[in-house]
């Protein structure tokens, strides 16, 4: 098919318009459809990336030396904390120890028994050792009901 407009090139672009309810069909050529300002070259260069159709778009262009969404220079990024930040020793710990709540250190204490002891309780389960399951049954619901209380 050939361009309706100079009928030289082949038909590579359709443009459809619908103003007030009558529709416009033209079958042109890229030269026809870019010399009447229907379409925008770079949009349709096949070595274009999706990347540089958005920055075209927006005029904008991120600065190459900047690292990610940091705004940081990659010098800057990579030194490390410890260079940066003479006075602080690598031993510290992240929670200082007067911050810690002890109560979290029981519930996470009694967190762990419990696990263990279901773990051991479907062992004995498996090993069709029901008294000793049973037991260790009662146990943890006794541990349960503990937290339950509190």
């Amino acid at each position: 098919m050939r361009c309706e407009n100079c009928g030289r090139e082949e038909v590579n672009f359709h443009y459809r318009s619908n103003i007030n309810g009558k529709i416009t069909e033209k079958h042109l050529c890229m030269d026809c459809a870019a010399a009447l300002g229907l379409t925008n070259r770079s949009l349709f260069r096949p070595d274009l990336s999706l990347e540089d159709m958005f920055f075209n778009m927006f005029g904008m262009r991120p600065d190459p030396r900047l690292f990610g969404g940091f705004g940081m220079l990659l010098p800057t990024f990579f030194v490390p904390a410890v260079l940066s930040q003479p006075r602080a020793p690598l031993s510290e710990p992240v929670i200082p120890e007067d911050e810690k709540r002890p109560e979290v250190d029981e519930e996470m204490k009694k967190r762990r028994e419990i696990n263990i002891l279901r773990e051991q309780m479907y062992k004995a389960a498996a090993e069709e050792d029901y008294e000793r399951a049973a037991a260790l049954r009662d146990c943890i619901r006794k541990l349960e009901g503990m937290d339950k209380k509190d």
